[in-house]
């Protein structure tokens, strides 16, 4: 019944798919040619967006012209700054190395200079110590005498010295103008470099031993003066000297310090620091060449493009907005993707209907076999609906006539073999209960031990041979059945055989001497 009626839901369902099927196949078309329209649209925003891309890279050209012209005029400007500072003069005519050369010679100088000032305050100070010691004359020309055998020394160390320089001071030979000629003058200049090294040496020597001889010849002189006249005058003189001294060499410092800044005249260094100046000539310098340099390159970039055709494209291309192009794109994408879940959907569903629409012929025939079934099925009902009240009659009977008496007799063989706290009872469908004594309620047989419910299952069939055969005496066999009795119940069991053994012959099986029951009657052993 469930089948028929599950077929006829079929059924209906296998025509209601038939024309859904139809209705499909036509959404189907309709979905694929939607799709062909979308791919169609979305191909021309793809081409577009491809235009557009051709378009960026113009205006990313474009930008990169301006940022390079403004680079470059930026360069332009700072080089401009650069000139302005050198005056607009021929930057590569400057000899940077001549002005270091002057600066280094400018602050050696300036150093002499103070090393002499501060030698010459030293002596100032020590003519100071001797006029306030006037009296003692002979200490000033202790002090005189010792100068002078200072100066004396240092003029036989620098005769010395001078003598070694003019030693290594050669003469251009034939060997060094061959060696000039293979060495393309390089020999000529290094050899001619270091006697100019050395002569200049020679006469620094020279200038100095010139200054040492005067200052021993005045030294000479104040010594006589000392001895002969009076201490301060010759202090007195001695300061003026020192003082002459000084002058003498801030003068010459002085004469220097004017030609080395007319070299940086020309130039707006805006300091009376040489140090400063030089390095604000070197750096500019320096600036306008690496300026040149960054000017030249950027030239170079932008003469890879052509600005004219990069505005004619620019033009072409104008219509084309990337971000209305990419919002298209997005909806063409969704309708797509919407389109082909619509399409995957509708085949699917036409593919479940024409196999549901396929099954309709076979249901129908097997709706046919099963009604003919059902109709052989509805006589056995009926046969088996009448066995079954028949059935239950007859237990009814047989519950009226057996049980009841099976009952009591049960009932009886318990209390016989003292089990007087249990009890059984049948129910209506035959099956026996037992009750504990202290239980109100009977419990299932399945619930005892196996001894008892063995002991059970032996007093039913003894109440069972009573009452079935009343007046005939069947022999009864037993095949060890009090396996699971303990002593007691044994014996129970030996009193019972000797009872029945009146009535019936008994037949009694067992593997074990221990279930050996004796009885009065004669006993076979099996070996």
């Amino acid at each position: 019944e469930t089948r028929i009626n599950e077929l006829n839901r079929l059924i209906n369902g296998a025509h209601d798919a038939s024309e859904i099927l139809v209705k499909e196949e036509m959404a189907l078309e309709e979905a694929k040619k939607a799709k062909k329209e979308n791919d169609a649209k979305t191909r021309s925003i793809e081409q577009n967006l491809a235009l557009n891309g051709k378009k960026e890279k113009l205006e990313l050209e474009l930008e990169t012209i301006n940022n390079l012209t403004k680079e470059k005029e930026k360069l332009d400007n700072e080089l401009t700054e650069v000139k302005t500072f050198f005056n607009h003069a021929d930057i590569n005519k400057i000899n940077l190395k001549e002005l270091k050369e002057a600066k280094d010679k400018y602050k050696k100088e300036e150093q002499v200079l103070n090393d002499f000032k501060k030698s010459k305050e030293k002596e100032s100070r020590e003519i100071i110590q001797q006029k306030l010691e006037s009296n003692k004359s002979s200490v000033k020309k202790v002090i005189v005498e010792e100068k002078l055998a200072d100066i004396k020394k240092n003029i036989d160390e620098l005769k010395k010295e001078l003598e070694e320089l003019r030693l290594k001071v050669k003469p251009i030979s034939i060997g060094v103008i061959l060696l000039s000629i293979i060495t393309f003058s390089i020999y000529y200049f290094v050899f001619r470099g270091r006697n100019k090294k050395f002569k200049e040496e020679i006469i620094s020597l020279e200038k100095k031993l010139s200054e040492l001889e005067t200052q021993i010849r005045e030294y000479e002189k104040e010594l006589n003066e000392l001895e002969k006249s009076d201490i301060d005058l010759k202090l007195e003189q001695l300061e003026k000297e020192i003082a002459k001294q000084i002058e003498d060499k801030e003068n010459a410092f002085k004469y220097l310090k004017e030609a080395v800044f007319a070299l940086f005249k020309d130039y707006k260094t805006g300091t009376d620091n040489i140090e400063l100046a030089y390095n604000l000539v070197e750096i500019n310098y320096n600036r306008y060449f690496a300026l040149t340099k960054e000017i030249e390159s950027k030239k170079k970039e932008l003469a890879k493009y052509n600005l004219e055709k990069i505005k004619e494209g620019l033009t072409k291309f104008g219509d084309l907005d990337k971000d209305e192009l990419e919002k298209e794109k997005i909806i063409a994408s969704e309708t797509n993707n919407e389109l082909i879940k619509r399409i995957n959907t509708l085949e699917h569903n036409i593919e479940y209907n024409i196999e549901i629409v396929s099954n309709l012929e076979l249901y129908e025939v097997e709706l046919e076999d099963l009604k003919e079934k059902r109709l052989e099925f509805d006589k056995k009902r009926g046969l088996l609906e009448i066995t079954a009240k028949l059935l239950e009659e007859a237990n009814q009977r047989l519950a009226a006539k057996y049980l009841n008496p099976l009952e009591e007799k049960v009932n009886e063989l318990i209390k016989k073999f003292d089990l007087n706290d249990l009890s059984v009872t049948f129910d209506g469908n035959s099956l026996m209960k037992v009750k504990p004594s202290k239980s109100h309620e009977p419990k299932d047989f399945d619930n005892f031990s196996t001894g008892n419910k063995d002991l059970m299952s032996l007093l039913v069939r003894i109440g069972l041979i009573d009452i079935i055969y009343e007046n005939n005496h069947p022999f009864i066999i037993f095949d060890d059945s009090f396996a699971y009795f303990d002593d007691k119940r044994i014996l129970k069991a030996k009193e019972l055989f000797n009872r029945l053994s009146k009535d019936y012959q008994i037949i009694y099986f067992t593997c074990s001497s221990s279930r050996n029951l004796n009885c009065t009657d004669i006993t076979t052993e099996i070996s």
